[in-house]
C-alpha cells in the first residue's frame, strides 16, 4: 500500500514536470511569434532601438522623447517650443518634425 501511494507521488512529480516543462516552451514560441503583450505598442522581436519599434517594444517616433537616429532632436512634449533670442544672439529649439532650428536675434545699431 505505501509502495502504491509513493508510486503515485512519484508520478504526480514527473507530470507536473512535463506540465511545467511545456508551459515553458510553448512561453518560449509565444515570445518568437511577436505578439504584442498589454504593456507593448510594437513587438518586433528584437532588441535594438532604430528599427521603428523600440527595445522597450514601443513605436519609435518623433515626440517619444527619445532621439532616433534620424532625428535631430526630441524633446517630447517640448518639440515646437520656439525660442526667444536676446538681440544679437541666438537661441535653438527642436520643431514638430524633430529638426533643431535656430533663430538669430535683431541687432540694433546706434546712429
Amino acid at each position: 500500500m505505501e509502495l502504491n501511494r509513493l508510486m503515485n507521488s512519484v508520478m504526480t512529480e514527473i507530470q507536473m514536470i512535463q506540465i511545467h516543462a511545456e508551459i515553458i516552451v510553448f512561453f518560449q514560441f509565444v515570445e518568437t511569434m511577436y505578439i504584442n503583450q498589454a504593456n507593448e505598442t510594437c513587438d518586433d522581436g528584437n532588441l535594438n532601438n532604430n528599427d521603428g519599434c523600440s527595445s522597450t517594444c514601443k513605436i519609435e517616433r518623433c515626440g517619444d522623447s527619445i532621439k532616433q537616429a534620424n532625428e535631430q532632436c526630441d524633446l517630447g512634449i517640448l518639440n515646437g517650443n520656439v525660442c526667444t533670442p536676446l538681440y544679437g544672439g541666438s537661441c535653438t529649439y527642436c520643431n514638430g518634425l524633430c529638426q533643431n532650428i535656430t533663430l538669430n536675434g535683431a541687432i540694433v545699431e546706434m546712429v
